[in-house]
C-alpha cells in the first residue's frame, strides 16, 4: 500500500516519543509509513472507547470495517480507510483485520470476561491480530503463532498500563472470577482507598498470565514486532516495580528509554 501524505510517519498515533514512534523510526523507510497506517487505525479504533454511547461507537466500527472492505476500484474516500484496504486486499490472510473489529466490537459491547482463560483469549483476539499485521509487513519473519503470542503479550501490557483510563470509560477488562475472589466489583477499583487491594489483584493476574508465557524469550529484534516487544517487556518490568499503580496514574517509559529497548 502506498501511504496518503496526511498519514506517513510519523502521525497521531507515532508522534515523537511514544513507543509506536520508536517502532517506525528504527524500521526500514520502505515499510515505515504502513507501519505508522496501521498504529494509527488501531489508534482510532482506541478513540471509540470514549464514545459514551456504545450504539454510536458500534456504529462508527461498522464503518470502518466497511470502508477497508471496499473494493480497489471503489476506494474509500477516506485516506486512511483507502491506504488500508490496499493493505486489506493484498493481505493473503484478511481475516486478521475482522479478528481485530469483532475484538474491539466486544469490548464497546462491555462484554465480561469470566475468568483469565477469556482473559488472556482477548488479548490474543487483539493483540495477536495486530501483532500478525506488522508481523506480515515484515515479510512473516517471525511464525504466526509467535506474532501472535508477541501481539496478544502486548496488548496484555497496554491494558495493565491504561487500566485507570479504561476503567472510566467502563471498558471491563478484569475477569469477574478474579474480582469475586478478592470480593471486590468493578466500580470499587477506581477508589483510592482500594489501591492496595487492586495492587494485590493485578499482581495475581500478571501470574496467572506469565504462567501462558515465557519471558525469557523476551529479547531485542530486528523486527517492528519484535521492537515492540521489548519495548512492552521493559514497560512490564516498571510497572511490577510500581506495584501496578495504574490506577490513578499513567506509568511510562521515558523516551530515551524506547529508544534503547527499540535497537
Amino acid at each position: 500500500m502506498h501511504a496518503e501524505s496526511l498519514h506517513r510517519f510519523p502521525n497521531e498515533a507515532t508522534s515523537a516519543g511514544s513507543t509506536a514512534y520508536y517502532v517506525c523510526l528504527l524500521s526500514p523507510k520502505t515499510i515505515r509509513d504502513d507501519l505508522a497506517a496501521l498504529y494509527l487505525f488501531r489508534h482510532e479504533l482506541e478513540k471509540l472507547y470514549a464514545i459514551s454511547d456504545p450504539g454510536v461507537a458500534r456504529m462508527k466500527l461498522q464503518w470502518w470495517h466497511q470502508q477497508i472492505q471496499l473494493p480497489v476500484d471503489q476506494p474509500s474516500v477516506h485516506p486512511l480507510a483507502r491506504q488500508l484496504s490496499l493493505y486489506y486486499h493484498q493481505n493473503t490472510n484478511t481475516r486478521l483485520f475482522d479478528h481485530l473489529i469483532s475484538a474491539f466490537d466486544n469490548r464497546l459491547h462491555r462484554l465480561p470476561l469470566s475468568d483469565v482463560d477469556a482473559y488472556w483469549q482477548a488479548c490474543i483476539n487483539s493483540g495477536g491480530a495486530f501483532g500478525q499485521l506488522l508481523n506480515n509487513l515484515s515479510n512473516r519473519i517471525l511464525s504466526d503463532d509467535k506474532a501472535k503470542m508477541y501481539g496478544a503479550i502486548i496488548q496484555h501490557i497496554v491494558w495493565l498500563q491504561n487500566l485507570g483510563k479504561l476503567l472510566r470509560q467502563r471498558i471491563n477488562l478484569i475477569p469477574r472470577e478474579n474480582l469475586e475472589k478478592h470480593r471486590l466489583v468493578l466500580e470499587q477499583l477506581i477508589l483510592p482507598e482500594k489501591k492496595a487491594q487492586v495492587s494485590v489483584l493485578l499482581h495475581e493476574l500478571q501470574q496467572q498470565i506469565e504462567e501462558h508465557y515465557n519471558l525469557s524469550a523476551c529479547q531485542r529484534g530486528k523486527t517492528p514486532l519484535q521492537k515492540n516487544f521489548s519495548i512492552s517487556c521493559r514497560l512490564l518490568k516498571l510497572l511490577k516495580k510500581e506495584d501496578f499503580d495504574v490506577i490513578q496514574q499513567r506509568i511510562a517509559l521515558t523516551p530515551l528509554s524506547k529508544l534503547w529497548f527499540a535497537r
